[in-house]
């Protein structure tokens, strides 16, 4: 399961990320996919989950959404716990619950799935239904940023630089993100532009 998890997670990388994702054609067809969810298959449900919550093909519906991601979720599938802690974070389909949203987040983070270790990460850093913790944030973040994930690293470059979790550290808070830069991310590159002019 890591490996399949770790799979899609580059697969998404490499074609730009989330936001492409929802552009990107699955080579199969809403009825086809419908059809896989109802058979149990984990990833059909995924996609079917991520159709509903952000309207491509279909109407955007939280419930639905929350629906199948669950059900992927349940069978250990680490996108589907992502989504579906964040469902919970955000109250989308469900009661806000930040305690099911870490839960989640965490099977998601056990099988290496980074978008999962910054969202554990962010819970820490904002306090959200955790005691506000900025070393464990920053540990979260790091997790999520060695294994290459920008909004990690950016994550963790603010941290540095801001000398929340740990010592003030200006120039490793540039390396994280000039890293997130390199791999596309905006907000990597404006703050590397930033803070550049302080080194």
């Amino acid at each position: 399961m890591k490996l399949l998890c770790l799979a899609l997670f580059l697969a998404a990388q490499l074609v730009g990320g989330t936001a492409a994702l929802a552009a990107s054609p699955w080579g199969t067809s809403f009825a086809k996919i419908r059809r896989e969810a109802e058979e149990g298959k984990q990833t059909a449900q995924c996609k079917l989950g991520y159709m509903y919550m952000t309207g491509t093909d279909v109407p955007r519906d939280d419930a639905k959404a929350f629906h199948w991601f669950k059900k992927s979720a349940e069978q250990g599938f680490c996108t589907a716990q992502n989504y579906l802690g964040s469902m919970y974070a955000e109250g989308r389909g469900v009661k806000q619950d930040y305690a099911a949203a870490r839960h989640w987040y965490e099977k998601a983070a056990a099988q290496d799935y980074s978008p999962a270790d910054r969202n554990l990460g962010l819970l820490y850093a904002e306090g959200l239904g955790v005691k506000q913790d900025y070393a464990r944030a920053r540990a979260w973040f790091e997790k999520g940023a060695r294994k290459g994930f920008a909004p990690a690293q950016v994550q963790l470059g603010t941290l540095y630089a801001e000398g929340k979790g740990g010592q003030k550290d200006t120039a490793a808070a540039l390396t994280w993100f000039e890293t997130a830069c390199r791999k596309g991310s905006r907000e990597g590159c404006e703050q590397a532009a930033r803070l550049s002019p302080q080194r």
